[in-house]
Order: C-alpha cells, then sequence, then structure tokens
C-alpha cells in the first residue's frame, strides 16, 4: 500500500482525481484518499517577477544612458551568427545593431562601442539591460 502523495509523484504528478482513478483501474490500494500541495507543482508555477521596463530616469546628454538588448536568431546566418545584439541610446534614440557567433561576444562587442564613443566624447554612465539573453 502507497499514499495518494507516492502515487502522485510516480504517475508525473497529476491531479488527485486521475491518481484516484488511476489507483481504481490498477488495482492499487490507498493508504489515504487526499492530497497535500505539491512542493514540485508550486516550483513549476512559481516564476520571477516582471522587470519594470520604464525607466523614471532620464539621460541628460547624448549616450549617458545606454539600453542592451540581446535575442537569439532561428537559423543561423550565413555567416553562422547566431544571436542579435541591439544597443540603444536612451537620449538621442540612436540604434546601433550587430549580429553574434555566440553570446560570450557581447562584452567585448559592447565595449568596442562604448570605446568609440569615449573618443567622440560621449561617455556612458548607464548601461541597462534585461537579463534575458
Amino acid at each position: 500500500m502507497i499514499t495518494t502523495m507516492q502515487l502522485h509523484q510516480s504517475l508525473g504528478h497529476p491531479n488527485v482525481g486521475y491518481v484516484l482513478e488511476t489507483s481504481n483501474n490498477i488495482g492499487i490500494a490507498l493508504t489515504d484518499h487526499t492530497m497535500d500541495v505539491c512542493d514540485d507543482f508550486e516550483l513549476s508555477k512559481s516564476r520571477r517577477r516582471n522587470l519594470n521596463q520604464v525607466t523614471s530616469h532620464q539621460s541628460t546628454y547624448k549616450s549617458g544612458r545606454l539600453y542592451v538588448d540581446l535575442s537569439w536568431i532561428n537559423h543561423p546566418s550565413i555567416n553562422s551568427h547566431k544571436f542579435w545584439l541591439k544597443i540603444i541610446d536612451h537620449k538621442t534614440k540612436i540604434i546601433w545593431t550587430y549580429f553574434l557567433s555566440k553570446k560570450n561576444d557581447l562584452g567585448e562587442t559592447t565595449l568596442n562601442l562604448i570605446k568609440e564613443l569615449m573618443t567622440i566624447k560621449f561617455i556612458p554612465k548607464f548601461i541597462r539591460m534585461d537579463n534575458g539573453g
């Protein structure tokens, strides 16, 4: 004899009605017919809180605040690029777009853009990412 919770876990976490019906159909005697909330179920239904997509801080000068977004491409390009990097200047809305072969290229590519901006006296103070890539 096993508990309803043990059968629930061995069947892949179905609802309690399905567990009881299955135990009757295959002839398994259960010690109880109630089930507590499954920890695995709660974990699977949990999610991270939403990231605020609107900032209350405004950039006061060009390139003062950069937004960085990394996305993947469904099919690799001819040059084997699998990722797409978009960097936006908050003040001027200028967009820089790069295609990357690896996610690891993100740091080097962003750093090269920042160095290029610094040569023309635009120094980024904030870089914002969505942590999604």
